[in-house]
């Protein structure tokens, strides 16, 4: 085989150059964050809303998914108050607001060091 026909077929079986930015990537992400924003903006704007003001500080909306509300509070005393004020209608009040939801999860966050 004549050299420039071998070089020529070589060139033409070569793979393509891949794509290496991050670009994609970084879409994505910026996608999926404006996904998620959404869902847990709303949830948040309840959870302000209606959660009683001396709670409000020890608390913090971590996400909103498959209907539930996942709520961080900072010590062991402010998870057991807000688990009282759940069952007697906060609950029931943010269902009004948040048809999705199903369950509100608390738990106490680690503190950091």
């Amino acid at each position: 085989m004549h050299p420039l026909a071998r070089l020529e077929r070589t060139m033409r079986n070569r793979p393509s150059a891949r794509d290496l930015s991050i670009e994609p990537l970084v879409e994505a992400m910026r996608r999926d964050a404006n996904r998620r924003a959404g869902r847990v903006g709303v949830a948040a704007e309840a959870w302000l809303e209606l959660a009683p003001r001396d709670l409000v500080d020890a608390t913090a909306v971590e996400g909103f998914r498959n209907g539930v509300l996942a709520i961080a509070v900072t010590s062991a005393a402010a998870k057991f108050r807000l688990d009282r004020v759940l069952r007697e209608g906060l609950e029931a009040r943010l269902r009004e607001l948040l048809p999705a939801l199903r369950s509100v999860k608390v738990r106490v966050a680690a503190e950091s060091q």
